[in-house]
């Protein structure tokens, strides 16, 4: 069946609400990386989708709320579906969940939405993140968010100064190879232990470690293990693959 009779048998069928559902669907699904089809089911949405200084934004026309990402792939991170994955990854199973009072170190924090949801129930969120792509977005997501601190550096088992590697997917910045083989371009940052920002952040219990490190994992769990006993805190969650959060 082409589009043409598809659209023609939705509206006979649904009606206009179905028809216009259909396309803001087709949209999303068909084309969910190209500029213009992305506009026009977001502003369906009530939503302005527009280039940002150092990546994109998307601005709710009524409530001004925005949300700011450096690659146009990473729109839909700011849906209740995704808010919603996240409440139940980290917040609200799988024996662990974020408490009134908590400490939490999100490694790995891309642009904050991990972070934002952890703001919601925590005393304080640790935002870790070495990609300076991703730290300007991170930055304006959070900036409304008093119990969020950035923190600007990679995490392993040794302190020290690495190359970070950026991927073609900014999600894929990583001390190793990234997983898209990389664009060959990489920076100098900071490497930390967890042992090491606990005494830098002045923290004595860390009560929730969130683990995305694009291959590090391992490394950056020793050094949290090799923390002293008052900077390990009560729980402990570790995850093994980004989810662009």
């Amino acid at each position: 069946m082409s589009l043409l009779s598809r659209a023609v048998e939705i509206l006979r069928t649904e009606g206009l609400r179905g028809l216009t559902t259909g396309f803001r669907r087709f949209l999303y699904f068909r084309m969910p990386n190209r500029r213009l089809p992305l506009q026009l089911y977001y502003l369906a949405k009530g939503k302005v989708l527009r280039r940002s200084e150092n990546g994109w934004c998307l601005q709710d026309i009524r409530s001004r709320n925005r949300f700011y990402f450096p690659q146009l792939q990473s729109h839909a991170l700011h849906t209740d579906r995704h808010i919603g994955f996240l409440e139940e990854t980290y917040f609200s199973g799988h024996g662990v969940q974020v408490e009134p009072g908590d400490i939490v170190f999100d490694v790995g924090a891309y642009i904050g939405m991990t972070s934002r949801v952890a703001a919601r129930h925590a005393e304080r969120v640790f935002a870790i993140e070495p990609s300076p792509r991703a730290r300007t977005s991170l930055a304006k997501n959070t900036e409304e968010y008093e119990n969020i601190e950035i923190v600007s550096c990679a995490v392993s088992d040794k302190i020290s100064e690495l190359e970070l590697q950026f991927g073609n997917d900014i999600t894929d910045d990583s001390l190793i190879n990234p997983d898209d083989g990389g664009s060959e371009e990489t920076v100098t940052v900071p490497v930390k232990t967890i042992e090491q920002l606990a005494n830098d952040l002045d923290v004595h219990s860390i009560d929730f470690l969130k683990v995305e490190a694009e291959g590090l994992e391992p490394e950056v769990v020793r050094g949290a293990v090799r923390a002293p006993e008052k900077n390990r805190g009560r729980r402990e969650r570790r995850t093994i693959r980004r989810n662009d959060v």
